[in-house]
């Protein structure tokens, strides 16, 4: 930028130019990772989602802080929509050893029940 036009080099190294007199409705922008947002709420969120990246960085807790920060305006960008459902469903959550006896227990018990009995009355 200098005192009349700002410069805008893409990735491609193609340059977008433009007077400053015409980019007076662009105001200051912030970007911040939703764990330093927590307890914030902005106008508007942009959200970015990796769907590939672990389930520590992307689940369903982080995925809740970063929309509700927007008071009235998000937008989710992904690179893929499938992905995208499974992996903001995951739950960080650590189970404990009992727990997962307890499940597989359940798994088990159920298994092993005998078909339930039809009958028809006549």
């Amino acid at each position: 930028m200098d005192d009349k036009r700002a410069t805008l080099r893409l990735d491609n190294n193609r340059e977008i130019k433009a007077g400053l007199s015409h980019l007076r409705h662009i105001d200051y922008g912030y970007a911040s990772t939703s764990h330093s947002a927590q307890g914030a709420t902005v106008d508007r969120v942009i959200v970015n989602v990796d769907s590939i990246r672990s389930a520590q960085l992307v689940n369903q807790k982080q995925f809740y802080v970063s929309l509700s920060r927007a008071s009235s305006d998000a937008r989710v960008y992904t690179h893929d929509m499938k992905a995208l459902g499974h992996a903001v469903g995951r739950r960080p959550e650590k189970s404990i050893a009992l727990d997962v006896v307890k499940e597989q227990q359940a798994q088990q018990q159920t298994q092993k029940l005998p078909p339930p009995t039809i009958r028809r009355s006549i």
